[in-house]
């Protein structure tokens, strides 16, 4: 990974994780996205699409409604991509997967620090809120946007630190790669199952879906 390329992928990283809830939640932070975008800032965006198609199978077995809990996988993303990218061979998909899904899972603990965060600012500021001081919205809108970007910069910056630390001083050998990679597809796939059966409504439905899939592809 060039060190020159380093603050170009700490702002998409940023502006990744800050998409998942703060603005412009334009889906920047689908691993898809954020992976093959950080894989083409490397010069590599194949590298950077296969790790991605990985992670977004485990990001479709999330729910995010209301209040859950669930992995911030923008910023993990570009760290998986960029470590993919930074290796030699197809072994590295398998860790650069499992060191994204890791850090997306941080990534998690990160946005409900930050829930809590806003929600202290917000009970500071009740009486002005009270009063109607509109000022006091406007500033607890950026203190809140702020807070994010400061999350997801300092999310990204471990993630990259992580990878420039094991690229130079670790060499995934290349069975443990391979056999991390089938773990981290074979996770991924199911993952990805559960989360379409739960949005499909029962796998009747899937079934029918995957059906008309392979006529249609096997016409085609």
């Amino acid at each position: 990974m060039s060190l020159a390329l380093l603050p170009v992928l700490l702002f998409w990283g940023t502006v990744t994780g800050v998409d998942l809830v703060s603005f412009p939640q334009g889906l920047l932070s689908r691993p898809l996205v954020a992976a093959s975008v950080a894989g083409a800032i490397l010069g590599d965006p194949l590298s950077g699409l296969r790790v991605g198609v990985i992670l977004e199978l485990f990001a479709m077995d999330v729910l995010p409604i209301g209040a859950s809990r669930y992995p911030d996988y923008g910023p993990a993303a570009v760290v998986a991509a960029a470590f993919a990218v930074g290796g030699s061979g197809a072994h590295v998909l398998g860790p650069a997967a499992l060191l994204g899904v890791l850090l997306a899972i941080l990534g998690g603990r990160s946005v409900e620090g930050l829930r809590r965060l806003n929600g202290d600012l917000v009970r500071k500021a009740e009486p002005a809120l009270a009063m109607g001081d509109r000022g006091m919205v406007s500033r607890l809108f950026w203190m809140g946007m702020t807070a994010d970007a400061a999350r997801s910069l300092s999310l990204t910056a471990f993630g990259l630190a992580l990878v420039v630390v094991l690229q130079w001083g670790i060499e995934v050998p290349s069975e443990l790669g391979h056999y991390l990679g089938l773990v981290a597809i074979g996770g991924g796939i199911l993952g990805g199952m559960n989360g379409v059966l739960r949005r499909s409504g029962g796998a009747r439905l899937v079934g029918v879906g995957l059906l008309l899939g392979t006529i249609v592809a096997w016409i085609a």
